[in-house]
């Protein structure tokens, strides 16, 4: 099994491999333009070439945030994916455009119990309690 985390598992036979960040203007740019390339029918520009080794950097050179960001070449351009990194690791993530946003947590999945909706929070954990 292989897993990746900031921290070992601490099970038995765990074997800890460190990932160090890779350097922007050389492993982590050729990282990118391969897994971009592989990925779509993408082909760079001067301006998306020059762009690459900060795009790199601003991902820390963080070897699955390139191919993250990589793989948005295939709707985006270098560009707007380095652009876009003021929210840094937001634009890693996402689906199809058309798709409806996913809850990503159960306040925003809204109340379990159909009948709670209206009732005031604290009430319903009160009620719950009993």
């Amino acid at each position: 099994m292989l897993s990746t985390s900031r921290e070992a598992l601490g099970v038995e036979g765990e074997a800890v491999y460190e990932v160090r960040p890779l350097d922007p203007d050389g492993d982590g740019a050729e990282l990118f333009r391969e897994r971009a390339a592989a990925l779509s029918a993408w082909s760079p520009d001067v301006d998306d070439l020059d762009r690459i080794p900060g795009l790199c950097a601003g991902l820390d050179g963080i070897p699955l945030a390139i191919e993250l960001a990589a793989a948005q070449c295939r709707m985006l351009s270098v560009g707007q994916i380095a652009d876009a990194l003021e929210n840094r690791f937001g634009v890693l993530v996402g689906g199809h455009r058309a798709q409806a946003p996913r809850p990503s947590g159960g306040r925003a999945a809204g109340p379990a119990d159909p009948g709670a909706a209206g009732v005031p929070r604290g009430l319903r954990f009160r009620a719950r309690r009993r």
